[in-house]
């Protein structure tokens, strides 16, 4: 996990069930390989569902492309954030690069762990709101 993630600590949010299970799939180069991005969002939300504000998954997307021996991904999730009986959807866009030779996973772990951190600002942000 890059230094910004972990500096940020744990926010009290807890995530719904499809996202705590999230992951996703790709096929670059004839390999496929799968990303757990559920795990990476539970050590960045750490609230209880019931007792804490609600991060549920609405969509995401992987973009990942090629450009000579350069690859980069953008990842995007689509939430809903639910405190205190009121929804506000929120979308985290993450990008991130490989530089020559390195593998479609580089870029895409650099995307996910880039979207991470800009969820994290935006409910950091969203939590210190008056309510």
């Amino acid at each position: 996990m890059p230094a910004a993630l972990s500096e940020a600590g744990p926010l009290p949010v807890a995530l719904a069930g499809e996202l705590r299970g999230l992951k996703e799939f790709n096929n670059s180069g004839g390999t496929m390989t799968h990303f757990e991005v559920g795990n990476l969002l539970g050590r960045v939300f750490c609230g209880e569902i019931g007792s804490a504000p609600t991060l549920s998954l609405v969509r995401s997307t992987l973009d990942l492309d090629e450009t000579g021996s350069r690859w980069e991904a953008t990842y995007r999730l689509t939430l809903t954030l639910e405190r205190d009986g009121t929804s506000q959807l929120l979308t985290a866009v993450g990008i991130g690069g490989a530089s020559d030779f390195t593998p479609a996973r580089t870029a895409t772990i650099n995307a996910m762990h880039d979207c991470a951190l800009d969820l994290h600002r935006q409910v950091q942000a969203v939590l210190a709101e008056p309510r």
